[in-house]
């Protein structure tokens, strides 16, 4: 019985033959290997394809959390802004008052600038003050040292003295 779907060929094979079929089966083996690298490349295009529709639904879902966020803060803001014309037109002077602030700030600006110029003029000479004082401190705890031993020199020498004064008071005496 015969099979549409396949075909079948009687073929004898001779030794030499045999040979000749192994060549063609490595040959087509090596096509087939051929063929299915082929599509190796477009294997992984399509790997990458979902990768990055993946990676692109994850960026859609982020500008919608952040689309979400500005209009969550613009509605915030909108508030804010109607709180400040209302509170804005209840003082009149609120306009007034903000500029003498500004005119402060200014003005302590310059203040500060200016003495950071000064000082940054004059930073050497304030270190060498200040290393003054240090040393000046260090002379001071010296000197205090000194007096105290010196202090210390004087009752022993006064006791000394005392003794020999009172001995020739009573070998004068005794005289």
């Amino acid at each position: 019985m015969a099979n549409d779907n396949k075909i079948s060929i009687d073929v004898t094979v001779i030794g030499d033959g045999q040979q000749q079929i192994d060549k063609y089966v490595q040959s087509f083996d090596s096509l087939r290997n051929s063929i299915n690298g082929l599509s190796r490349p477009f294997n992984s295009f399509s790997n990458n394809l979902s990768t990055l529709n993946k990676n692109l639904s994850k960026y859609t879902e982020s500008l919608s959390k952040l689309n979400d966020q500005h209009n969550d803060a613009a509605s915030g803001s909108d508030k804010m802004y109607d709180k400040v014309t209302n509170a804005s037109s209840s003082f009149v002077l609120w306009n007034e008052v903000i500029k003498v602030m500004i005119g402060t700030l200014k003005g302590w600006g310059v203040a500060l600038s200016g003495g950071l110029g000064i000082i940054t003029a004059f930073l050497p000479e304030i270190i060498n003050f200040a290393t003054a004082l240090f040393k000046g401190k260090d002379a001071i705890s010296a000197m205090a040292a000194n007096f105290k031993n010196l202090n210390e020199v004087m009752k022993a020498s006064n006791k000394d003295a005392a003794t020999e004064i009172t001995r020739l008071q009573i070998s004068y005496s005794s005289a």
